[in-house]
């Protein structure tokens, strides 16, 4: 069992108050996630909405990139992902 602000986890690893701010900045990253493919979602046609709304949060966050990206290749663009940004920075 976790001890909150950096004890042991699990099998002893202790936990350091670095790791417990990436863990927060990750959640909230995707809680902003969340939010914003939701926001794009109401200004989506009514069908499109009802079905997207169906899904879970992780899937709508997918849906919803797999769509821009789409919009953005019929105009010759393209989203750039984190992963892809933090190479070519490298």
């Amino acid at each position: 069992m976790a001890k909150h602000h950096g004890g042991e986890v699990g099998g002893g690893k202790v936990v350091s108050p670095t790791d417990w701010l990436l863990i927060w900045k990750t959640l909230d990253q995707f809680n902003r996630s969340i939010e914003l493919a939701n926001q794009y979602i109401e200004t989506l046609p009514a069908d499109d909405q009802k079905r997207l709304k169906t899904l879970r949060p992780i899937e709508r966050i997918a849906a919803v990139t797999t769509h821009l990206n789409a919009l953005l290749q019929s105009h010759g663009l393209e989203l750039v992902r984190g992963e892809e940004q933090r190479g070519e920075a490298a």
